[in-house]
């Protein structure tokens, strides 16, 4: 109960808020947000809440960080991991596949799950 009411307090969006609130707990982890979005992965659900490009779904580093895409540009891009899902395959558009001609080929060594469930944010080499 505790962390969905601090959740709702210091997640806008995507990103975690910059300012102060009153909180014993924020207080003492808001400088190590970057360490904990550093060393961890999502464990794909129905891809609803996973940013496609900047989030570290695949391997070590996001999608962009892997492609070289610059931060100004990535910052930009909001497309989820479910919008490259089409009836349980990968569908990647033809533009970005003939921008990017390696993404094809790193997007099918992701298994796309069958039973959509939530998205979970899991530390890297805890084996969830």
């Amino acid at each position: 109960m505790g962390a969905i009411l601090l959740r709702s307090r210091i997640i806008r969006g995507e990103k975690c808020i910059n300012h102060h609130i009153h909180s014993s707990i924020w207080s003492s982890i808001k400088g190590k947000v970057q360490v904990i979005k550093g060393n961890s992965s999502y464990v794909i659900g129905d891809g609803t809440s996973v940013n496609f490009w900047r989030d570290i779904w695949w391997g070590c580093h996001s999608i962009a960080q892997t492609l070289q895409i610059p931060d100004d540009i990535a910052f930009q891009l909001e497309a989820k991991f479910s919008d490259f899902i089409v009836q349980d395959h990968w569908h990647i558009p033809t533009d970005l596949a003939l921008l990017f001609p390696n993404l094809q080929l790193l997007v099918e060594q992701v298994t796309i799950p069958l039973d959509p469930k939530a998205d979970c944010l899991a530390w890297l080499g805890s084996g969830y």
